[in-house]
């Protein structure tokens, strides 16, 4: 995980696919759908927004906490690939899991509702690269 938030492709990609490897191997979902969020991470902070698309749309299918925590990423792909549908359909589920709570979380949460919103509903949004480090 720390590596794939690093930007560190190199080290990140034998990792996320070692660990994708060992879950399908002794069937547990989860273990697949986490490091594919981490890799949509990865691939959207390297400006690879094709590559963070897929892995984005395969993580939001894990369940509610690693779906809800794939939604930014699968937003951000979406608005610079285009695909602005995809964004704001995703940018809905999103908002339905966001909200104001007197908690660091949910002010946290807040924040990243904001900053997809804006990619929602704007097509390529902030093209440039989104600082990794």
């Amino acid at each position: 995980m720390l590596a794939g938030f690093r930007g560190a492709e190199a080290e990140a990609i034998p990792l996320i696919e070692g660990v994708i490897a060992d879950a399908r191997a002794t069937g547990h979902g989860v273990g697949v759908r986490f490091p594919q969020w981490v890799a949509a991470i990865l691939y959207n902070g390297l400006g690879s927004y094709e590559k963070a698309l897929a892995e984005a749309q395969a993580a939001q299918e894990a369940p509610l906490h690693i779906s809800t925590w794939a939604l930014p990423e699968l937003i951000e792909a979406a608005s610079r690939t285009g695909q602005t549908e995809l964004a704001a359909e995703a940018f809905r589920r999103l908002a339905e899991t966001t909200g104001i709570a007197p908690t660091d979380w949910g002010r946290g949460s807040m924040r990243v509702h904001e900053r997809c919103s804006a990619m929602a509903r704007t097509p390529s949004a902030g093209i440039a690269r989104r600082s990794t480090g």
